[in-house]
């Protein structure tokens, strides 16, 4: 600038932006690969609460079989892997130690995950989920391995997408055996982290998140609506173990900018999940081979979701939008894989 006192000052905010930015290395993250290996315990009451927090109806003879655990065709939803997908990220500690005080949530808190500084939990957005279903999960209960790494970090005008891989795999009995028949699920997660800009990007794009889904040029060819209940989040975190507080906690959702705690996306997930099968009852679930969306719009406890699907002619996918009950699109760039 021409004016001496205007270069000033913007050499001062170049320097306070690089002091505040300058333990950002998202290299290292990438660098570190494969986190540590948690071996989670899910009992079928888990997976019963899961079902009920993303809406399954026990009167509906075609969803009995995910929350009744003496039902013949007792089974996991196919979803239920998500939950685990924050382990070895960033919100790890916020998600699923109940135990940290509310006071730690609201400020900086260290992830202990290479390259990044400490973060304010309300600062994190869920972008995008994908699931990629391999086996089914033991209706009567298991205990898994699930290991993350982090694949690709983009630095963004407003803020920093951090995408993720996790892998949920059997135990086998030989802990040291290599076998890619272990694996459950393998699972994509896209975060958006709110101001942590201000470094070079870094990783390998996945190929599939981050990637434009168009809506077909024709009328749905199935609607699914369903009301949320008020106590939905409440519901959800309980089966989910996501206790994230965002989704609870008025102050905590205010803080965040945010009118009320919110859904979480995950739960509007299973929610399109279900719609997708009560629209055909034809479709097994073991048929289901991926399932993708992005979280387009936060979604408020209460609010009516309207799922539209698309089948294509071949019957090897379904894809859906999502809408509130004000038009909104929550869910898009979204589809179901078909074996």
């Amino acid at each position: 600038p021409s004016c001496p006192k205007m270069a000033r000052r913007l050499a001062r905010l170049c320097n306070v932006r690089r002091r505040m930015f300058s333990t950002i290395n998202p290299k290292l993250a990438i660098e570190k690969g494969w986190g540590h290996e948690h071996k989670v315990i899910f009992k079928p009451s888990d997976a019963i609460l899961y079902s009920l927090g993303i809406g399954a109806q026990p009167k509906d003879p075609r969803e009995i079989k995910f929350v009744y655990e003496r039902d013949p065709d007792f089974t996991v939803f196919p979803t239920f892997p998500c939950i685990w997908s924050f382990y070895g990220t960033l919100l790890e500690r916020v998600v699923y130690d109940d135990s940290m005080p509310i006071a730690e949530v609201r400020k900086p808190y260290d992830a202990k995950i290479p390259g990044f500084p400490p973060l304010e939990a309300f600062k994190f957005l869920d972008a995008e989920r994908y699931i990629e279903i391999h086996k089914p999960l033991s209706s009567k209960g298991d205990t898994v391995s699930v290991q993350t790494r982090h694949v690709n970090v983009l630095n963004k005008r407003l803020g920093s997408l951090v995408e993720t891989e996790t892998l949920v795999k059997e135990i086998l009995p030989n802990e040291n055996e290599e076998n890619d028949s272990s694996v459950i699920a393998r699972i994509l997660t896209s975060c958006f982290i709110k101001g942590l800009t201000g470094f070079e990007s870094v990783g390998k794009p996945t190929g599939i998140l981050g990637v434009k889904v168009p809506t077909p040029d024709r009328q749905p060819d199935k609607e699914i609506t369903q009301a949320t209940l008020s106590v939905q989040p409440a519901l959800y975190r309980q089966g989910s173990r996501d206790f994230n507080p965002l989704h609870i906690d008025p102050s905590i959702a205010q803080e965040a900018g945010l009118s009320e705690p919110i859904m979480h996306g995950l739960c509007t997930m299973g929610f399109a999940a279900r719609h997708c099968l009560l629209a055909y009852p034809d479709l097994a679930i073991e048929k289901i081979k991926s399932m993708r969306v992005r979280f387009a719009a936060p979604v408020l406890p209460g609010e009516t979701l309207k799922t539209k699907i698309w089948r294509d002619d071949d019957k090897r996918s379904l894809q859906f939008v999502v809408e509130n009950e004000s038009g909104t699109v929550v869910v898009n760039n979204a589809y179901i894989m078909l074996q």
